[in-house]
This record gives C-alpha cells, sequence and structure tokens, in this order.
C-alpha cells in the first residue's frame, strides 16, 4: 500500500471518528427520551454494546436510573457482560452498595447456578460485603450446581 493510500485511509478513519462524535452528542441531546432508548436497547443483543458504551459516557444519573436493567444483565452470561459490569463499577461506589442487596435478592430468588455465578464474579470486583451473603445462601441450597459456587467463592 502506498503512503498516498493510506493517508486516506486515515483521514477517512479521522472523520467517521469526527461523525461518530458528532452523532453520539446528537443522541445524548435528546433529553428525557435517551432513558427510554437506552431502557429498550440493552434488551436488543445487537444494541446493547452501544448503549452500554452510551452509559459510560453520560451523566451518572443516567447509569443509576440503569441499575435494575444493568443488574439484570449483570447476572447472566452474554458477550456484553464485561461491559456491563465497567458500567456499574463506573457509577459510585457508595451507592451501589446501597442499592445492591434489593436488587440481587430477587434475582437469585428465581435464578439458577448462572445467576449465582454471574453476580458472584460481580461483587467480587466490586469488593462488596454481599458476596458473603450470596455465598451463604449458595451453600445452603439444595441445588448442587447452586451450592458448588458457594464453594468456589467461599474462599473470597
Amino acid at each position: 500500500m502506498s503512503n498516498q493510500d493510506a493517508q486516506v485511509r486515515w483521514e477517512n478513519l479521522l472523520e467517521a471518528e469526527s461523525e461518530f462524535f458528532r452523532a453520539r452528542r446528537r443522541v445524548i441531546e435528546v433529553g428525557d427520551s435517551l432513558v427510554s432508548l437506552i431502557r429498550r436497547a440493552l434488551q436488543i443483543p445487537s444494541e446493547r454494546g452501544t448503549a452500554l458504551r452510551l452509559l459510560l459516557v453520560v451523566d451518572v444519573t443516567q447509569r443509576m436510573s440503569h441499575f435494575s436493567e444493568l443488574m439484570q444483565l449483570a447476572s447472566v452470561g452474554h458477550a456484553d457482560v464485561d461491559l456491563c459490569r465497567k458500567v456499574i463499577q463506573s457509577i459510585p461506589g457508595y451507592w451501589v452498595e446501597s442499592n445492591l442487596k434489593a436488587e440481587i435478592l430477587p434475582i437469585l430468588e428465581g435464578g439458577g447456578s448462572e445467576e449465582y455465578r454471574r453476580l458472584a464474579e460481580l461483587l467480587t470486583e466490586l469488593n462488596s460485603q454481599l458476596l458473603n451473603d450470596l455465598v451463604e445462601m449458595a451453600l445452603s441450597s439444595d441445588d448442587e450446581d447452586i451450592n458448588e459456587v458457594g464453594h468456589d467463592f467461599r474462599r473470597f
């Protein structure tokens, strides 16, 4: 490839990046509609990554307003689970810690080993005191797979 071709590609990339930032700014400026746009996008796998990356750059109150959906997404395995955890970790820790239990308990009550494991991973990353509660719940479960999660995370 010639230097001229490389330069043209570089300039195309610069323009595409500038257009991306302009488009993102226009979406952020939609105001109250942004909450519903993001809420819908979080449920569509092909749009979820974009919504999560957008949440990383909007005001923290936007992230907080989607905490319930973020916790649901963090409780199962999917392509964007790490990005989802990153968004949760970008919310102030005191706020997350004070809201975790209300979100986690209903998920665990209706969940299986997948939910226990994904939430144990998240709580480990958050250094949350709730990990001990989750481990105790898992260890007391009659479900062998859930019980295994308790054994796996007991050491943390």
